[in-house]
């Protein structure tokens, strides 16, 4: 994957795929699907500028509605993905919802599928934490891991929030009002 602030290419590339013809219409995730779009003409080598050095630092949204448009509008780009990659992203929301019943299960007094909801929950965790450790050594972000704790508890709701609120959720883009239905009439290139 990849952002527009991350995302360099040669012009030649841009121009043998028809630059954004066919996705430039998307609210949301043209330069994602741009990057598919140069793995399917295998052009050349797709790679990762691997240096801590070249992070591209953004800005993070301002406030909690930013924050919700922001992610809102990521999500609501999941639609437009091939079939594996959708697939995938199914499994992941199917995963994090499953984790979210299995934590209510409490409620109900199904002790059996809360631990089995925990036990799933900790593989996953020690999975991401396994990741994000190597990945923040890298970045030379350690101190961030305090926080994987109480992230890993929030992230299976922030997912199925999300996942479930693209489809049909408003959401503000650049002074704008859109829906993941919308589509942009105009392009600058």
């Amino acid at each position: 994957t990849c952002t527009g602030s991350n995302f360099a290419y040669r012009r030649d590339a841009f121009f043998a795929v028809n630059g954004f013809a066919g996705i430039a219409h998307f609210i949301s995730g043209d330069d994602d699907l741009f990057l598919h779009k140069m793995h399917d003409h295998r052009l050349g080598r797709i790679g990762y500028a691997a240096h801590p050095h070249v992070q591209a630092a953004v800005r993070p949204p301002a406030s909690w509605r930013d924050f919700q448009s922001q992610r809102t509008r990521y999500a609501s780009k999941g639609r437009h993905y091939k079939p594996g990659v959708t697939l995938g992203l199914t499994a992941v929301f199917l995963l994090n919802l499953l984790l979210c019943l299995g934590f209510l299960a409490i409620l109900a007094g199904a002790i059996q599928i809360f631990a089995a909801a925990c036990v799933c929950g900790l593989v996953k965790a020690g999975c991401e934490y396994f990741y994000l450790r190597r990945a923040a050594a890298w970045f030379g972000e350690q101190k961030l891991l305090k926080y994987f704790s109480i992230a890993a508890l929030i992230h299976p709701l922030y997912v199925v929030y999300f996942s479930l609120r693209a489809p049909f959720a408003k959401f503000s883009w650049r002074g704008e009002r859109f829906s993941a239905t919308t589509q942009q009439t105009s392009v600058s290139v």
